[in-house]
């Protein structure tokens, strides 16, 4: 119970200790995207070196975003703040003979075509859901909805909110 994690959660940990804390988040979360980022480099030239790199198509992504500190809330999973639903997105495809820009944001069910057709297909609405169970009175249900890059509707537990994403992005 008296971990730097529990501490900084539960927001008994200092502020400027929180701040370090913030700090030693980011940096490790930043080495591990260096890390990543070398591993891809290798495999792209692996790829290069054996002439297959022109006829492959390459998508990487994620299932789900990280919150680093923001909105008290370290890790992933239950929540419906932009830094844990916004994923990145890699997309490379020597396959195809007429390549269009990918939109600025998909929903999740377009990679799909994407991967399998090299193309985005039909866009329905983008949404998340979150569930959190909890013992006791901490449960609750959410839903968001983004009609467009520029706002999401948020239902959670009955309440329901429009956040302006210009003003609000996380």
């Amino acid at each position: 119970d008296d971990s730097p994690f529990k501490r900084y959660v539960t927001g008994k940990m200092p502020p400027d200790e929180a701040a370090r804390y913030e700090h030693s988040l980011v940096a490790g979360y930043d080495y591990g995207i260096e890390l990543t980022d070398q591993n891809v480099a290798q495999i792209l030239e692996l790829l290069r070196s054996e002439g297959r790199l022109d006829r492959v198509r390459v998508v990487i992504t994620s299932d789900h975003g990280e919150l680093l500190g923001e909105h008290d809330i370290v890790g992933h999973g239950d929540t419906l703040y932009e830094p844990g639903l916004r994923i990145p997105l890699f997309f490379w495809d020597s396959l195809g003979t007429n390549p269009t820009p990918l939109p600025a944001s998909l929903h999740g069910l377009a990679i799909h075509d994407l991967v399998l057709d090299g193309r985005v297909g039909e866009q329905g609405p983008r949404y998340a859901t979150s569930y959190e169970h909890m013992v006791g009175d901490g449960a609750w249900n959410g839903l968001a909805l983004w009609p467009d890059d520029e706002t999401k509707l948020v239902w959670r537990d009955g309440a329901t909110y429009r956040i302006d994403l210009r003003a609000d992005p996380a």
